[in-house]
């Protein structure tokens, strides 16, 4: 019975060292297999977004980009006044078509149908009766050049755009569009000096561009 005490204990021993290798192992084995799913899990997201966002690039590279436009305001002697939208960098005579073309009684030979529009403009295409007003009798020399210069190369403030009003001295967009505004609420310019009721240009401006300027 003493030997077989220590046998008995020895198979014990070995019985309960193996079912814990097996519990350690099959521990191990789950483990790996939760990192294994895990590894899956956790890379799904970053591909799932990374899709996303190449798709997303695709389609701001594929939209177009829309080009500029600009609103003008026709009125005057054309068939259909008002408001019309077009590409930016159109001419007036574009506007014009748009507009229905001129009425019978318009001054065509008025207005520089080359010119560049400028956006929230307005154009007034004048009759032969307001244009002779206007010009003193535009049409009546041959030497009298059409557009919103005169025969000495003086710009015309009651004829510029926007953009010849730009190219004089001393007059930027802001000051053009003053000029604009001034020209639509006092009906014109009545004479070149009359500039400097025009807010943010004195007599420093206007002694710069008088030479450059007329009103006809």
């Amino acid at each position: 019975m003493r030997n077989r005490k220590p046998d008995f204990l020895t198979v014990v021993v070995i019985v309960l060292f193996l079912t814990g290798c097996g519990s350690a192992q099959t521990y191990l084995t789950g483990q790996l297999e939760r990192s294994a799913a895990g590894g899956a899990n956790f890379t799904g997201p970053e591909t799932e977004q990374s899709e996303t966002e190449e798709t997303e690039d695709e389609h701001t590279e594929a939209e177009e980009v829309k080009p500029a436009v600009c609103f003008v305001h026709v009125s005057g002697a054309v068939q259909k006044p008002g408001v019309y939208e077009l590409p930016e960098g159109s001419r007036l005579y574009e506007v014009i078509e748009m507009a229905g073309g001129f009425t019978e009684d318009a001054a065509e030979a008025y207005c520089n149908l080359a010119a560049v529009i400028g956006d929230g403009m307005q154009y007034h295409i004048p009759t032969e009766e307001e244009a002779g007003s206007l010009s003193g009798g535009i049409g009546e020399s041959s030497d009298t050049p059409a557009g919103a210069y005169d025969a000495e190369g003086r710009l015309d403030l009651n004829r510029a755009s926007k953009e010849e009003l730009m190219q004089l001295t001393g007059i930027g967009e802001t000051k053009a569009e003053a000029i604009l505004a001034y020209r639509e609420e006092h009906g014109g310019f009545g004479s070149t000096e009359e500039l400097k009721q025009v807010s943010g240009i004195g007599n420093a401006t206007y002694e710069k561009l008088q030479d450059d300027i007329a009103v006809r």
